[in-house]
C-alpha cells in the first residue's frame, strides 16, 4: 500500500478514510486478478477484506503521524535529535561550574598556563586556555571546576593558588564576579526550543543566527544569551558560560560588522559632596576595596581622574580616594605613644588624609614595611601608622607605594552627570586572529544576582495541611522558576504564584490557598515589585540564581 495517495492540507498530512482505502485495495486486487469482486457470497471474503482495510488504516495513521512529526514542534525525541544533528546542534550535556578569575602579579609577562589550579577552599578550578600577566599587572582567565555538579561560587572567594609559582613571583587571584553554576543535561523542551531557533535563524537575521551559534558553544547556558541593539548602530552581546575564545569565535562568525560591538558601560549616576566622596552607579559595580578605577567624561571635570575604592557601601555605592604617587621617606621611627606608632616622614607632601590606607615597602628592618590606616596627627609630610612592637633602629628608609588619600568633594561643584567608570568587570575582551588580521571581540559576562525569599502562605482548607510538605514541594519549584529567567529579565510575581500552586497541588488545592505573598531579596537587598506591576527588576545585565535552601516557605 506504499502507493496510497498522500493528501496534504494546511493542517498537514491527512489520514485516508476507510472507504477510500477499501476502494484502493479492491482496485489493486482487480488489477492482478481480473473479474475479482468482493461481493461474492461468503463471509470469509468480506472478513478478509475488512481485516486488511483495518490493518492498512493503522499503517496509514502511522505514516501520517510520522510525516507530521517532522517538525521541531511535533517531532518525538528520536526525530528531534535527528533534526538537531542536521542543523549541527547536538543535545547539550551537563557542564561543570565555571568562574572568571583575575590574577595579579608583580611580574608582567608571567605565564599562567592551561591547567593552573586555583581554589575557593571547597572546590578546585582549572585554567582553561591560559594567558600572560599584562602590562598593568593583571590578567582575567576562565576556569572550570574539576568536579561535576552545580554549586554557587560567591564573588571574592576564589583566592587560593593550588599550583606552585616561583619564589620570585608574587601572584594572587580573586574572582570579581560570582561563578556560573554548572548545568544539568539539556531537557527535551529546551533542546526543542534551540532547534526551532536554528530553523528560523536564516530567515530572521543576524541576531537570531548569533544566538544559534552561541547556543552551540559547550557550557553556554541559553538563558544567559542576549543580543541587544545599542544606539546609534552598535550591538551588545551578553553570554554566560563557555570558553571565552569559543564564545568570541561564535560572535565573529555571525557575519556582521564586529566593529559595531560594544561592551557594558558603567555610568556614574551620582557623586556625593562628602569626605570621602561616594559614587553611585546605575549598574551593580562589582568592585572590592582597593580596586583602582578611572572616571572620565564627567561634565564637572574635577570628578574625573584616577581613584581607588575605599569602602563598598552596597552593590551600587562605594567611597573613593585618590591614589598617591610613590614617595621616598626621609625618616621613620617608632614610639610607644597610644600603644605604639610608627611615624614616617616623606621627601614631598604626600597628600594622604587621616583614615586613608597606606603601604610602606623597602625598609630595614622589615617591621617598618606595613599596611595601615593613617592616624590622627598625620600632616602634609608625615604619616602616623599604628604598630604595637618596636621594629628597632631604622637602617634603610623605604617608600610609600600604595597610599590613598580620601577624596574630599565637599567643596566641589555639584556633579551633573556624564561620568563613566573603567574598568567594567563584567566586560570580557578576546582577540581573534584571522590571519593576517586580529579582531578584538568584546562581550558581557552577566553577573549573578543571588535571590533569597520568604514565602508566606495560609489556607482555609477544612482538612489538615502539612506545612512541611508544602515547603518541601514549593521551595524547589520556585527556585527552578528563578533559575529559568533569562538574563536581564525581571521576576514575575504571578509566575511565582503559578509555580507555587502547581507544585503544592498534590497536597493543597489552589482554591484552598487564602493568602500567598513573597518577600524577595536580591544580593541581600529587599526588593519590591515596581509600582503598579508584579515585576521585580534587578540589574539589567545580570541573571538571577536561587537555591531551594534560600527559599523559606512558612505559614502562620
Amino acid at each position: 500500500m506504499a502507493d496510497l495517495p498522500i493528501i496534504i492540507t494546511s493542517a498537514g498530512v491527512q489520514p485516508q478514510s476507510p472507504a477510500s482505502i477499501e476502494a484502493n485495495l479492491l482496485a489493486q486486487v482487480e488489477a492482478v486478478q481480473p473479474g475479482y469482486t468482493a461481493n461474492l457470497p461468503g463471509i470469509l471474503i468480506e472478513d478478509i477484506l475488512s481485516t486488511d482495510v483495518a490493518a492498512i488504516l493503522q499503517s496509514d495513521s502511522a505514516l501520517v503521524e510520522t510525516i507530521n512529526s517532522l517538525t521541531p514542534r511535533g517531532a518525538n525525541v528520536f526525530l528531534l535529535n535527528q533534526l538537531g544533528q542536521m542543523l549541527g546542534i547536538p543535545v547539550g550535556g551537563a557542564t561543570n561550574t565555571s568562574v572568571f578569575v583575575l590574577f595579579t602579579s608583580n611580574t608582567p609577562g608571567f605565564l599562567i598556563g592551561a591547567g593552573f589550579i586555583v581554589s575557593d577552599g571547597q572546590a578546585q578550578y582549572s585554567v582553561v586556555d591560559g594567558g600572560a600577566i599584562q602590562a598593568n599587572g593583571q590578567v582575567m582567565l576562565f576556569c572550570i571546576a574539576q568536579v561535576a555538579g552545580s554549586f554557587a561560587v560567591p564573588a571574592g572567594t576564589v583566592t587560593q593558588l593550588a599550583s606552585t609559582v616561583p619564589a620570585t613571583v608574587q601572584l594572587s587571584c580573586v574572582n570579581p564576579e560570582a561563578g556560573l553554576p554548572g548545568a544539568v543535561s539539556e531537557t527535551a523542551a529546551g533542546y526543542r526550543a534551540r532547534v526551532e531557533q536554528a530553523n528560523l535563524a536564516a530567515s530572521q537575521g543576524m541576531a537570531r543566527y548569533l544566538k544559534t551559534l552561541l547556543s552551540k558553544v559547550n557550557g553556554v547556558q541559553p538563558r544567559l544569551i542576549a543580543v541587544q541593539p545599542q544606539a546609534p548602530n552598535g550591538w551588545k552581546v551578553l553570554v554566560g558560560g563557555g570558553d571565552p575564545y569559543s564564545v568570541a569565535f561564535a560572535i565573529y562568525s555571525a557575519l556582521f560588522d564586529v566593529s559595531t560591538l560594544v561592551g557594558s558601560t558603567l555610568v556614574v549616576s551620582a557623586f556625593s559632596k562628602a569626605l570621602p566622596g561616594q559614587i553611585t552607579t546605575l549598574l551593580n559595580h562589582l568592585f572590592s576595596p582597593g580596586q583602582a578605577i578611572t572616571v572620565a567624561g564627567s561634565a564637572v571635570t574635577t570628578y574625573n581622574g584616577a581613584f581607588v575604592v575605599v569602602t563598598v557601601v552596597d552593590q551600587k555605592n562605594f567611597t573613593v580616594g585618590r591614589p598617591t604617587n610613590v614617595n621616598l621617606l626621609t625618616g621613620q621611627s617608632w614610639a610607644a605613644t597610644g600603644g605604639g606608632q610608627n611615624t614616617y616622614t616623606t621627601v614631598n607632601p604626600h597628600g594622604i588624609t587621616v583614615g586613608s590606607t597606606v603601604t610602606i615597602v623597602g625598609s630595614t628592618p622589615n617591621g617598618y614595611n606595613i599596611t595601615g590606616i593613617a592616624l590622627a596627627g598625620t600632616t602634609a609630610s608625615t604619616i602616623i601608622l599604628a604598630q604595637t612592637s618596636n621594629p628597632g633602629a631604622s637602617s634603610i628608609l623605604g617608600q610609600v607605594t600604595a597610599g590613598v588619600s580620601l577624596f574630599d568633594s565637599t567643596g566641589l561643584a555639584t556633579y551633573t552627570g556624564g561620568g563613566v567608570i573603567t574598568p567594567n568587570l563584567r566586560n570580557i575582551f578576546v582577540s581573534i586572529l584571522d590571519y593576517p588580521d586580529t579582531y578584538l571581540i568584546p562581550f558581557v559576562n552577566p553577573p549573578q544576582q543571588t535571590v533569597t525569599m520568604t514565602v508566606h502562605w495560609s489556607s482555609d482548607s477544612p482538612n489538615f495541611v502539612s506545612a512541611a510538605a508544602v515547603a518541601q514541594l514549593a521551595a524547589p519549584a520556585i527556585a527552578a522558576y528563578i533559575n529559568s529567567i533569562f538574563a536581564g529579565q525581571p521576576i514575575n510575581v504571578l509566575s511565582m504564584q503559578s509555580a507555587f500552586e502547581a507544585a503544592v497541588a498534590p497536597v493543597l488545592m489552589p482554591e484552598f490557598i487564602s493568602n500567598l505573598t513573597f518577600s524577595v531579596s536580591i544580593n541581600g537587598v529587599g526588593t519590591a515589585p515596581t509600582g503598579g506591576t508584579n515585576l521585580i527588576v534587578g540589574d539589567p545585565e545580570s541573571y538571577f540564581f536561587a537555591l531551594s535552601t534560600g527559599i523559606s516557605v512558612i505559614t502562620p
